[in-house]
């Protein structure tokens, strides 16, 4: 398979986390990401590889139906070549 049909998603979110219910909601979307195959990125940032854009279609509908009600949850499909040129600016990783 080629590199060029590859796809992220990258999923960027910020949930509540006041209360003990909005806790175990994060916790409950934090292991529906990991069990779906996402990788921590950055805090709150999970990143999934896809074999091509259908493939990523299909876990973005998944997301959607599996996201909380509750707070900001946002995604982003970008080509491998694209997740490639991120810079990692002080190089820790």
């Amino acid at each position: 398979m080629r590199i060029d049909n590859f796809v992220r998603i990258i999923v960027m979110f910020d949930l509540p986390m006041v209360t003990k219910h909005e806790q175990r909601i994060y916790r409950k979307f934090v292991k529906y990401l990991s069990n779906e195959g996402y990788l921590r990125i950055q805090y709150s940032i999970y990143a999934k590889l896809c074999i091509n854009s259908n493939s990523a279609i299909t876990y973005s509908k998944r997301l959607k139906n599996n996201s909380p009600t509750e707070g900001n949850i946002r995604y982003l499909i970008v080509s491998e070549k694209q997740y490639q040129d991120i810079v990692n600016v002080n190089n820790n990783y």
